[in-house]
């Protein structure tokens, strides 16, 4: 059964926030609910380098929980390719990527954040990612071949970090703001 939305006025503020208290912004009761069927969210990537396809095939052999789905062309008309689709997953997270030309490019806004365990791990992933033309970066960030950022963080830096409320959480952040790679060792100061 489709929701119909009764007319009225929609230009007068349906949502308001009120910055002399702590209160963030508060929806109108006036909004008429809506039936919400199916509802998800999937990270969507343009590789402006065309290699989204070989790039979830590297992380589906690499990453557990990660595989290739579907690989879908997109066609403006018989023989004229706009885009390459490809239905991936990282570690359980659910990724479509877009080669369609070199207009956008990847970049450390968005990063993977690659949880952890212990330092045998930080340096497996850290060296597989930053391996053949991938690139070191500061406080556990890399970006791998194909342009996508990375922070590979152990949960033993989550743990030493807690909520950063007390001297021994700040001394840990201090630690880590010098280093590239996570290095537990140095995280226990």
């Amino acid at each position: 059964t489709a929701y119909e939305i009764p007319k009225r006025d929609w230009s007068s503020d349906v949502c308001s926030s009120d910055l002399r208290s702590s209160s963030a912004v508060t929806l109108d009761r006036r909004v008429p609910p809506r039936e919400i069927t199916m509802v998800s969210v999937r990270t969507h990537l343009w590789f402006g380098n065309n290699l989204a396809v070989e790039a979830a095939t590297f992380y589906a052999e690499h990453i557990p929980g990660s595989s290739v789905g579907p690989v879908t062309t997109a066609w403006t008309e018989p023989g004229t390719s706009v885009a390459e689709v490809v239905e991936f997953t990282v570690a359980g997270h659910e990724v479509i990527g877009l080669n369609a030309g070199p207009e956008f490019h990847l970049d450390e806004a968005f990063s993977f954040y690659l949880r952890v365990q212990g330092q045998a791990e930080v340096d497996h992933y850290w060296d597989l990612l930053t391996a053949d033309g991938g690139e070191p970066g500061p406080c556990g960030w890399c970006r791998d071949r194909y342009g996508v950022s990375w922070q590979v963080v152990p949960v033993e830096l989550e743990e030493l970090s807690g909520d950063y409320t007390t001297e021994a959480n700040q001394r840990v952040c201090r630690a880590m703001l010098t280093m590239g790679k996570i290095e537990i060792g140095r995280a226990h100061v």
